[in-house]
Formats: structure tokens, C-alpha cells, sequence
């Protein structure tokens, strides 16, 4: 990233959120 060192950490707590999100979705689906 070319951000400064104080926003890099938030992105990459975002990044790691919405992945998580997507695995939980997923996961619910696919035992629906």
C-alpha cells in the first residue's frame, strides 16, 4: 500500500473482516 502507516492496519483489519463475512455467508448457504 502506498497509504501512510496509520491507515495501512485499517485495511487490512477490512480486508480480514470481509473475507471473513464471505466465508460465513458462504458456509451458511451451503448448509442451508
Amino acid at each position: 500500500h502506498c497509504e501512510d502507516n496509520g491507515t495501512v492496519p485499517f485495511f487490512i483489519a477490512f480486508e480480514a473482516l470481509t473475507m471473513l463475512l464471505l466465508v460465513l455467508i458462504g458456509l451458511l448457504v451451503f448448509f442451508q
